[in-house]
């Protein structure tokens, strides 16, 4: 509950998970049923994260993208590394 409040719903939504596995079903039922191969997987995969790219990555959700900076400043100490263990690991 640490996030603003104005991006909670965005972030505890199932809909873009569903909409992952939604998409990987339809091409499964194109497809007879099921991936014929390992292969016929990998690519229908491929196709769906370059979709998810196009819809989703490229264009973010309004309210999350305005509070960007809160959540860099959530995120930032949990995240990067300090100067310390910068030095310690020759980066």
């Amino acid at each position: 509950m640490g996030y603003p409040e104005e991006v909670r719903k965005h972030i505890y939504t199932t809909n873009p998970v569903e909409s992952v596995n939604s998409g990987i079903e339809l091409m499964r039922l194109e497809l007879g049923g099921y991936f014929p191969s390992l292969d016929c997987l990998e690519i229908n995969l491929f196709i769906q994260i370059v979709n998810l790219q196009d819809r989703w990555w490229q264009r973010p959700v309004p309210t999350v993208l305005g509070c960007s900076y809160k959540l860099r400043q959530l995120f930032t100490p949990r995240y990067e590394l300090t100067e310390d263990l910068e030095v310690l690991l020759n980066i």
